[in-house]
């Protein structure tokens, strides 16, 4: 009889790789991401799940299909996906995610979320949006909040643009160009919106969504620094409030988001250089500020003039790529104005 053949072991794909790069596309490295959040938190000791929701269209119209194609790798690494039947529902429900600790027994350090929607859901949502922000995060959670924009109205009756609207309920905005950048801006996302106690806002465009890169996965390409969080001699520590209908609970909520939640933002983006002088030029005579797709349109744009790098340190040009759309971290922006 003939010995049996060795089993194959099958190669990890491309959201089970922990080392080297990959290849994936925009929508998949969103999927990806959730996996990352709850491995980060794992390496630090801490069990934690994920609820993830929000309503379909494009330029995210495929990420439900993409996460319920995955979701049997999701469940088991406690990533919970609902397919929400609206956007406000869905951010409802994700607000929810941040009140574990009062409802008795827990099986987790904490919950973390994430929702999604396309701009004109943004626009509906404000008022989910506003209460759960303001409201704040659960020790040991936190939420990202995915904006797709249709700027170049591919699929939508109007161009888009949803960083005023998370600005008007005093969501932050990080803005990546790439795939390696939302694997990126994702976990520095949840790490803010932990040390903040806010939303954190992701806003995708089409092309990015819609394209496809490598990526480096390899968890040591990250280190998170923690910025000061002292305000008048104390250390500052988020914490959920649920007075909403008491008046003095409201009008703390709002005195702490807009004069110690959102610094903490602008203090973190420092920290961690999310806002950075990505081409420096000691001799330039013009500065350019640029964000997400428009930096990648912008380097293009120079090739096809005939500028290389070369080209634009001897025409005097230097430029300085934002992360964080808001709040704008005003340290980076005065010296490179300087």
């Amino acid at each position: 009889m003939a010995d049996p053949k060795p089993e194959k072991k099958q190669a990890p794909s491309i959201f089970t790789q922990e080392e080297g790069q990959i290849h994936l596309g925009g929508i998949d490295a969103i999927v990806r991401l959730t996996l990352d959040q709850v491995r980060w938190d794992a390496r630090r000791g801490l069990k934690t799940g994920m609820f993830v929701s929000g309503y379909r269209g494009s330029p995210l119209g495929m990420l439900d299909a993409a996460l319920l194609k995955q979701q049997k790798l999701l469940l088991s690494r406690h990533i919970h996906f609902v397919d929400g039947l609206n956007e406000d529902l869905a951010a409802t429900a994700v607000w929810g995610t941040q009140m574990l600790h009062t409802v008795g027994r827990q099986k987790f350090d904490g919950v973390t979320g994430l929702w999604y929607g396309k701009a004109p859901g943004v626009d509906r949502s404000g008022d989910a949006l506003k209460h759960a922000n303001y409201t704040g995060i659960a020790q040991n959670g936190g939420v990202l909040a995915i904006a797709g924009d249709d700027p170049s109205c591919k699929s939508s009756s109007l161009a888009s643009q949803s960083e005023p609207m998370l600005m008007h309920v005093g969501i932050p905005s990080l803005y990546p160009s790439n795939v390696q950048e939302i694997l990126d801006y994702g976990l520095h996302g949840y790490q803010m919106s932990r040390l903040s106690g806010l939303w954190v806002g992701m806003k995708i465009v089409t092309n990015v969504a819609d394209g496809s890169g490598t990526a480096d996965i390899s968890p040591g390409r990250m280190r998170f620094a923690e910025p000061d969080l002292e305000f008048d001699g104390q250390r500052f520590t988020p914490h959920m409030n649920l007075g909403m209908n008491v008046r003095a609970q409201a009008l703390e909520m709002e005195q702490s988001l807009y004069t110690r939640r959102l610094e903490v933002a602008q203090r973190y983006a420092a920290a961690n250089r999310l806002n950075d002088v990505v081409f420096e030029n000691p001799d330039a005579w013009l500065g350019i500020i640029t964000a997400g797709k428009t930096y990648n349109d912008l380097r293009q744009s120079f090739l096809e003039l005939g500028l290389d790098d070369a080209a634009l340190r001897r025409y005097g040009i230097r430029i300085l790529k934002m992360g964080m759309l808001f709040p704008m971290e005003p340290g980076v922006v005065r010296d490179f104005a300087r």
